[in-house]
């Protein structure tokens, strides 16, 4: 498994509820116990819940994703170091997925 930490406790290849592990073997009650830290973090949660609920991720739950870091990223109340992340995650999903906005 490749796990690199982008952001907070949930964004990231492998990286889920603050731990290096995938979300398929991340027990359900973490998902509530690890609190996400932002708006950011929280797509990245829904992202990977969804992920592990579908049994691995889908376009829809990547698209998903792609768009909500987007919001993140244009939000000019974000701190910079957020909005830089946020693009990260929306531009490394949707090349790895081969998706576009909506």
């Amino acid at each position: 498994m490749i796990m690199v930490k982008i952001y907070g406790r949930y964004c990231g290849p492998g990286w889920t509820a603050g731990k290096a592990r995938d979300a398929k073997d991340t027990p359900k009650s973490e998902f509530f116990r690890v609190r996400p830290i932002d708006a950011l973090d929280n797509a990245c949660r829904s992202h990977d819940w969804r992920c592990k609920r579908d049994d691995g991720c889908t376009k829809n739950s990547d698209r998903l994703l792609a768009n909500a870091a987007n919001v993140v990223a244009n939000d000019p109340k974000e701190p910079k170091e957020t909005r830089i992340a946020a693009r990260l995650i929306r531009d490394g999903i949707m090349i790895a997925s081969r998706i576009r906005l909506k």
